[in-house]
């Protein structure tokens, strides 16, 4: 939390998810388990003791479209909404609602952008044979990971590792984006620079069909690999949790 927990109240909303009753193949569920459900069952208890020492308030399972969190948003008049891993769709009525308010309304979302838009992007970064892959911090709009562009951070993709520990990978780049991106709005009032997307070169992705995954899986490549998945996630809380 670097000092701001000592100048600024955060707050840290968990949504509800749209595809979490999705059937997906017996590989795919596997990948999405150790990408959104490992590490809170892990550790549940130390995250949740991790973020009250640092003042921060928790709220679980809370619809980001509804009329009650938009209005409680509102009224904390926060310096930036911050989206990280979020698994609900925003509606139209919510991103105007911040936006009529002057709220800046970010999303890390974990690719470059515009190229690889929507949900599993280092599956398909893997899958067209990508040399790098990223992170890219944005402005929330109407569309799906359509907004201006506020930083990239790019790292080469190495295909000797699953998908999930390329993805895990990009926490380190992420941090960085994020801390320089607080730093600017927080510590050091700067404006933001924002950069429009190319919407005529972007690409957006949904989850794999079967015929996909099977192509993936038959050049080699893996989505999870459990025992190093296990071991770097656990290097990674060692490191920011523990």
């Amino acid at each position: 939390m670097k000092e701001y927990k000592n100048k600024f109240n955060i707050h840290f909303y968990f949504t509800v998810g749209k595809c979490d009753n999705k059937k997906f193949t017996k590989e795919l569920t596997q990948q999405l388990y150790y990408e959104r459900s490992y590490l809170c069952e892990l550790y549940e208890n130390e995250i949740e003791e991790f973020f009250t020492s640092n003042r921060v308030k928790l709220n679980y399972d809370v619809d980001a479209n509804s009329r009650e969190f938009i209005k409680e948003i509102i009224s904390l008049n926060p310096a930036s909404i911050i989206n990280i891993r979020g698994r609900q769709k925003f509606s139209k009525d919510t991103v105007y609602a911040f936006r009529s308010k002057d709220i800046p309304f970010t999303n890390l979302h974990p690719s470059i952008l515009p190229y690889y838009r929507g949900v599993v992007s280092s599956f398909w970064a893997m899958y067209h044979k990508e040399k790098d892959y990223g992170v890219t911090l944005h402005r929330v709009n109407e569309i799906y990971d359509a907004g201006a562009i506020i930083g990239i951070k790019k790292s080469a993709l190495d295909y000797s590792l699953s998908v999930v520990e390329n993805m895990l990978r990009l926490v380190p780049l992420a941090e960085e984006l994020l801390f320089e991106y607080l730093d600017n709005i927080l510590c050091n009032n700067e404006s933001i620079s924002l950069e429009k997307q190319d919407h005529s070169i972007s690409n957006y992705y949904t989850f794999p069909t079967d015929y996909e995954l099977s192509s993936f899986l038959n050049k080699g490549l893996k989505l999870v690999n459990k025992e190093r998945v296990e071991i770097l996630i656990k290097e990674l809380t060692k490191q920011r949790l523990l």
